[in-house]
């Protein structure tokens, strides 16, 4: 085997599809990761969809930046539009390579988390089954962001150059651009190709432009609700561990009766005399081991959600700030472009709703950790012995720092954030009017 059949054949085994994981993709994705390529499959029809799903982006990119660049001393509304554009197709292809980058992580995610719920014996599937039924309403909801975010690609393909067209007061005829350049999805695109008295290439123009706004719109949509799913699965354990730990003293009186038979009141006594008996403090201790196991697991996970999502997240902030500030800059100058000026908006609100959701779903698991060392407070430790004092402390003391997503690395994704981006972009915007 030569060195090259050496290295397909490692590539090819790693990114061998795992059977879970495509069954959970199957299931609550409808395949959009395979099918965007978030989660390449070497397949050759998959494999081919995503080398001309890459193909598509990066092309596009190029060209509509190199056109941003063009219209600065023409129109500086449009440019800086085109430059939005050009930011939004940039962002897929950097998620597409950090997810495919980290696709152990993935597995591993949809394989135990997503897949299952984890085990206790004495498992309540009454309260399982009515935090699944929660999370799933509230994913209906959830997923309408990304859904408005395709929504408002849709209008700036079909709306936006209908608008400038027909309604603007930019005149192409002054300039050099292509009179048929006007009439494209994203408006004076220049071609390598003059697309003058070309109608095969124009309408070839079109299409490419269609498919790289599908490619765009269906990748972000699958990564949004990936991170939604992969959030709110993360929620549910939190949930279900702080029920758990809530229920720890029940739990054990369970644990003690199904192995010693049933006990009576007059036999159980007290709090005091509870926490005397040795089996019931054996029970409760096996109980407790069962919670630190569950918690243990969470931040396992989450270290794997960390891992693919850390840079992904941190782009999405970066991408988020630097869109919003460009929105309001078309906003603030297109008035002469109504259909520039109007998606500008759109982008803007979609963008907004977008980094909302990551900081707010980011919090969400924030609150949730603190509030389950809070659980674990309220449990009867002034009554246990020594012995089950110091397990307690232990239990503790592993939640002392919250579990949080951070961006990079570095900034946790929450409201505060959420915060942040908002007045940095304003900031950036501010900067970009004074030139």
């Amino acid at each position: 085997m030569g060195i090259f059949e050496f290295y397909m054949a490692r590539v090819k085994r790693y990114y061998e599809p795992n059977m879970n994981t495509l069954s959970v993709f199957k299931r609550d994705y409808f395949n959009l990761p395979i099918l965007t390529s978030l989660y390449l499959n070497v397949h050759p029809k998959y494999l081919a969809l995503s080398v001309i799903q890459l193909a598509c982006l990066v092309y596009h990119a190029i060209l509509i930046l190199n056109s941003s660049v063009s219209l600065l001393n023409i129109n500086f509304t449009l440019a800086s539009f085109e430059f939005q554009i050009v930011l939004i197709i940039l962002f897929p292809i950097i998620i597409i390579f950090t997810f495919n980058v980290n696709r152990t992580e993935l597995n591993i995610l949809h394989s135990e988390m997503v897949h299952k719920i984890f085990e206790y014996e004495e498992a309540d599937s009454e309260y399982i089954g009515q935090l699944y039924r929660e999370v799933g309403k509230e994913n209906k909801k959830l997923l309408m962001v990304p859904i408005l975010g395709g929504l408002n690609g849709g209008f700036v393909l079909i709306i936006c150059p209908f608008l400038d067209s027909g309604y603007g007061t930019f005149a192409y005829n002054g300039t050099e651009l292509s009179s048929k350049s006007w009439d494209l999805p994203v408006p004076l695109v220049e071609y390598p190709i003059s697309l003058d008295n070309n109608p095969l290439l124009f309408y070839l123009a079109i299409f490419g432009e269609g498919m790289a706004a599908y490619f765009v719109v269906s990748t972000l949509a699958a990564a949004g609700y990936l991170f939604i799913n992969l959030s709110q699965v993360t929620c549910l354990n939190l949930k279900y561990l702080a029920y758990n730990v809530e229920r720890l003293e029940r739990r054990a009186v369970t644990m003690r009766e199904k192995e010693l038979g049933k006990w009576n009141l007059g036999m159980r006594g007290t709090k005091q005399q509870l926490y005397k008996d040795a089996d019931f403090i054996r029970c409760y201790k096996r109980c407790l081991r069962k919670s630190i196991q569950h918690h243990q697991l969470i931040i396992r996970w989450k270290n794997y959600f960390q891992s693919f999502g850390s840079f992904s997240l941190g782009v999405a902030y970066f991408t988020g700030t630097l869109v919003i500030a460009f929105s309001l800059l078309s906003i603030k100058t297109g008035t002469n472009l109504p259909g520039t000026f109007l998606s500008s908006i759109t982008f803007c609100v979609a963008e907004v709703g977008f980094i909302g959701l990551l900081s707010m779903l980011g919090q969400r698991i924030t609150d949730l950790s603190e509030e389950l060392r809070l659980s674990l407070y309220n449990t009867k430790w002034y009554y246990a012995p020594k012995s089950l004092n110091l397990d307690l402390l232990i239990f503790q003391e592993g939640m002392q720092d919250p579990i949080k997503l951070t961006a990079f690395g570095i900034t946790p994704a929450n409201n505060d954030t959420f915060s942040n981006v908002m007045n940095s972009a304003y900031s950036y915007y501010n900067v970009l009017m004074a030139f």
